[in-house]
């Protein structure tokens, strides 16, 4: 079994990591606020690539394996540390159980409605393969990954693409509900969405 993965393999988990299971629900979230929601969309993007600057520094910085606890252990010490890293160690569990339940959210339109009595069933179903993908070892998993990662931005450029047969520029228009808000308010609003 090999243990390491090639480049393209880590930029598919970079990004699929960046673009989440959730980005394909936000449009419905994001409608309302016309087009702010376009320029929330270049907010958070420059606040994604400040992150991901300051993560490379570190990383060229403190060259360990170990990951986020690492730079708190040298910042504020090894109490620090312990509980940067459980923290990291429990939001990965508890945002592995978000995706499960977002991946079969995204399947229930596709079966009879009584699809949510077998929801249990369904979400046990894709954590016991998601767990047996990575029992398999990273090489398998990378392997998944990339093909997941290919057909999410496969998706993502189809869409707007089908999109511009579809264009009304009406569509840019804020709601009704949020009109009597500021803008600063509805950016603010939209850019924690995103």
């Amino acid at each position: 079994m090999s243990n390491k993965i090639g480049f393209l393999t880590v930029f598919a988990l970079v990004i699929s990591s960046q673009i989440g299971s959730g980005v394909f629900m936000l449009s419905i979230s994001l409608a309302p606020y016309g087009a702010y929601s376009l320029i929330s969309w270049v907010i958070s993007g420059a606040g994604a690539v400040s992150l991901a600057l300051v993560f490379a520094t570190l990383c060229a910085k403190f060259p360990e394996t170990g990951g986020p606890h690492v730079y708190a252990k040298h910042a504020f010490g090894p109490t620090a540390a312990f509980f940067v890293g459980w923290t990291y160690w429990i939001i990965s569990w508890v945002s592995t159980t978000a995706l499960i339940v977002v991946g079969v959210g995204y399947l229930t339109p596709f079966f009879h409605e009584d699809i949510q009595s077998m929801r249990l069933l369904l979400e046990l179903l894709l954590f016991t393969v998601i767990t047996l993908v990575n029992l398999r070892g990273i090489a398998t998993a990378g392997r998944i990954e990339f093909l997941l990662t290919v057909i999410k931005i496969s998706v993502l450029l189809a869409i707007p693409v089908a999109a511009l047969f579809f264009f009304d520029r009406n569509n840019f228009i804020i709601s009704e509900e949020i009109s009597s808000l500021t803008a600063s308010q509805i950016l603010a609003r939209s850019t924690l969405l995103t």
